[in-house]
């Protein structure tokens, strides 16, 4: 399934508005220049930036999902779902929404699975038109087991 399958004007509405429950990644960078999945489930913190075009998101989208396995993954919350093993493969780490799973809410990201070995954002070539699209975090994902809504970009 591609981006565009899933992400229509009517998703994609939903996801701007963040009005709903819904399966959406957004993609953010380390103080160290390396790189994450973070699944908001649609109702969770994610930067305007990263929602300020459907056609270059499911673009963005659809390029991380074309990048080679290149390492291991290492599972690190037993959650379910093979994405975030997936992301891990391809040199970058995977977080979902706390909120989701956990029985207490603790706004936060989780880690869900990391590369053994990460890639760095210089390495995964992304096309210069997508980059914008990729929030930083003052923050080191190697590190880092929860990432608090609060440093979540506006």
């Amino acid at each position: 399934m591609t981006s565009e399958e899933i992400w229509d004007e009517s998703a994609w509405e939903v996801i701007r508005a963040q009005s709903d429950v819904a399966e959406f990644d957004w993609y953010a960078c380390d103080r160290n220049g390396f790189v994450a999945a973070i699944n908001s489930y649609g109702v969770g913190p994610s930067p305007s930036q990263i929602r300020s075009s459907r056609v270059l998101y499911n673009r963005l989208f659809d390029f991380v999902w074309s990048l080679p396995v290149v390492t291991t993954a290492i599972q690190v919350a037993n959650i379910g779902g093979k994405d975030w093993l997936e992301y891990a493969e391809r040199g970058l780490f995977a977080y979902d929404n706390g909120n989701v799973h956990a029985t207490i809410k603790r706004n936060n990201y989780e880690l869900i699975a990391k590369p053994t070995t990460p890639k760095l954002i210089t390495e995964l070539r992304i096309p210069s038109d997508l980059k914008n699209l990729i929030a930083y975090l003052d923050l080191d994902f190697r590190e880092c087991e929860l990432i608090p809504f609060d440093m979540v970009p506006p």
